[in-house]
């Protein structure tokens, strides 16, 4: 069906979409604060997919942060580790920590 030629190609060709979707699902989820290996290994399995994937989740905390949710508005921030107290971005209640994510 396909000559020696069209294989050749056609085998190199999905070899560097698969590297480019690698790269890509791993820088994208580094600049997200997400594992970069995960989302690589998926850019590899599900390529477009992956990076698809990598696009569209949501951004995790950064490192020497937390996350919390004002007990006002709910509105969600990250502050650095270990704080227990913080003004709510949105509507400035000053509020205490209590694990909240």
């Amino acid at each position: 069906m396909f000559s020696e030629h069209m294989r050749m190609v056609l085998s190199m060709a999905l070899s560097t979409v698969s590297v480019v979707c690698i790269v890509a699902a791993g820088i994208i989820a580094l600049r997200k604060n997400r594992s970069e290996n995960l989302f690589a290994l998926l850019g590899l399995i599900f390529g477009p997919l992956g990076v698809l994937a990598a696009v569209l989740v949501s951004p995790g905390v950064p490192k020497g942060m937390q996350a919390v949710s004002c007990p006002r508005c709910n509105a969600k921030q990250n502050i650095p580790a270990g704080q227990t107290t913080f003004e709510c971005c949105q509507c400035k209640h000053v509020a205490h920590d209590e694990g909240d994510t």
